[in-house]
């Protein structure tokens, strides 16, 4: 077979804006590092982000013609999925304060930041000495920061911080734990309660309070419950649970017995401003030990589900003894899905592996369809739980629901066979059945990475599937052979680019023997997923 060539390439990522075979070509082609490619790379980037990618595998030629001729949003991704210490140039010349605000390209920099790490520290103090306009653009810096150096840092660090904070980053810098906040949060809340002139973020001084600890904050915050501000009386819940004070147990005891009957503050709300009243209650209670903690925190559990704010609920059931987990087993047998989901929940906050023959119910788990959804997401929850098992048995269950297309479902098998191959061999030849994507992508990129981590027996497995009845799977299995830089396949990769009848397998084909022709051995990009 002859290899690709650097033009067929270059027509691929002209046709192809997106998708496996594209994204896999570009690799390639920087792998091959044909500078006379440039030039048409930095054309392609206005339309195709892999190019950018290619751009920067080619060497010092490349990352110049990223940083000054391609526009910032392509070179962010591309420095994204290959880290160069010259990406640094990007926050040099003002990226991130002109698009770290309200916009996708904030969170690339914050990943960006994260990988480049401590490189890329004295630029971003450099952005907050040129005091940004909006706070939200000063909170995501220091988010970056902490990204980028993690905390404890230096009074020299702060200094710069402090110089330009307005109050209300007092709340921010409450995340991160500097105890400098606590101050002016107090006199916030202090200043509210005296006047009664509540500003609308003002629960937020109560979480920065709870944040830090801070019982000097005590009486404040129990003050405040006694208000008509729902959202700061839950607020002060929090903080007072977090702080951990044994004094303030009364306090919250009267406030679960006014919840219990409806009166003011809880009275006539809608139920999710109640249920998230009710959790807060529990979970203060459950962290200063109250006697009545475990018959809380179980009335908690029916209100877990993805919809629901009860999912808030789950370090309360890590705080609980061993006693909570006969009643939990015995939620997972409950006919009502949203307590099923609360207990599979309950039970993974606390590690707790789950019994097979409770498991294994779920898979069939029926409920009427009048409530739609969640026939669906009992099934998936009770997948996931399986693969963690790491049993041989859990297999044949996962197995059952191969052919259930529903996408929940389909998604939580696929990751549960992840999981499940890291322990046992024999799933390790079913996962790789599954290494075709979902809807218009070519690869499941969730399987790509689980068969990695999975090792030279992944390997075996994905050149068994390039035999497979259906092209989908050839195809897909060609690329993943590929990205694993399998250099054993090369011989059947190149047999397969000739011989198989479908075009989009052997295109696939040829770009992964080519791909591994030339790449440099163990290199992977940071990610396998084109996005």
């Amino acid at each position: 077979m002859l290899p690709i060539t650097t033009a067929e390439l270059l027509t691929i990522l002209h046709r192809d804006s997106y998708g496996d075979r594209a994204w896999l070509a570009a690799v390639t082609l920087g792998a091959m590092g044909d500078s006379e490619a440039i030039p048409v790379l930095v054309m392609l980037t206005e339309k195709n982000h892999y190019a950018a990618r290619a751009l920067c595998l080619m060497g010092d030629e490349g990352i110049e013609a990223l940083l000054a001729k391609v526009s910032i949003v392509a070179a962010v991704d591309g420095f994204l999925r290959f880290p160069h210490p010259r990406a640094a140039e990007l926050l040099d010349k003002g990226l991130l304060h002109q698009h770290f605000h309200g916009s996708d390209v904030a969170g690339r920099n914050q990943q960006m930041v994260k990988q480049l790490g401590a490189f890329v520290f004295p630029y971003l103090l450099e952005l907050i000495k040129k005091k940004p306009d909006k706070t939200t653009e000063i909170c995501n810096v220091i988010r970056s920061l902490q990204q980028a150096v993690p905390m404890p840092w230096t009074a020299e660090v702060w200094e710069p911080i402090y110089r330009y904070l307005s109050q209300g980053d007092w709340v921010t810098l409450a995340e991160f734990g500097e105890q400098r906040a606590a101050a002016p949060l107090r006199d916030a809340l202090k200043n509210a309660l005296e006047t009664k002139k509540k500003p609308d973020m003002l629960w937020l001084a109560a979480i920065g309070l709870g944040q830090l600890r801070d019982r000097s904050a005590i009486p404040l915050l129990v003050s405040a419950l006694e208000t008509k501000d729902l959202q700061l009386i839950t607020s002060s819940i929090w903080a007072l649970g977090e702080i951990g004070e044994p004094d303030t147990l009364p306090v919250l005891q009267e406030m679960l017995r006014k919840w219990t009957r409806g009166e003011r503050p809880f009275h006539s709300k809608s139920r999710e401003t109640r249920v998230n009243a009710r959790v807060e209650l529990a979970l203060a209670l459950t962290k200063l030990k109250a006697p009545e903690a475990l018959e809380l925190m179980l009335g908690c559990v029916g209100y877990y589900d993805p919809y629901d704010w009860g999912v808030s609920a789950t370090p309360g059931f890590v705080l609980l003894g061993e006693e909570v987990i006969p009643p939990l087993h015995a939620a997972l047998k409950s006919k009502r899905p949203r307590v099923v989901i609360g207990a599979i929940h309950a039970l993974a906050s606390r590690n707790e592996l789950i019994p097979l023959p409770l498991l294994m119910p779920l898979l069939l788990f029926r409920h009427s369809p009048t409530e739609w959804g969640w026939e669906e997401a009992v099934r998936s929850e009770a997948a996931a739980a399986l693969g963690k098992t790491g049993r041989l048995e859990a297999l044949e269950g996962l197995i059952g629901l191969l052919d259930d297309t529903r996408y929940d479902i389909s998604v939580s098998v696929r990751q549960a066979l992840v999981t499940l191959a890291l322990n046992v061999p024999e799933a390790v030849g079913i996962l790789a059945t599954q290494i075709a994507g979902q809807q218009s992508w070519t690869l499941d990129h969730t399987v790509l990475e689980g068969l990695a981590k999975v090792g030279d027996r992944a390997l075996v497995s994905l050149r068994e599937q390039l035999k497979a009845s259906e092209a989908r799977t050839r195809e897909a299995a060609a690329l993943a052979l590929g990205w694993l830089n399998d250099q054993e396949a090369r011989g059947l990769l190149g047999e397969l680019s000739l011989s198989d009848s479908t075009p989009e397998v052997r295109e696939a084909a040829a770009i992964a023997a080519t791909y591994l022709r030339v790449v440099k051995p163990g290199f992977r990009p940071t990610s396998f997923s084109p996005y």
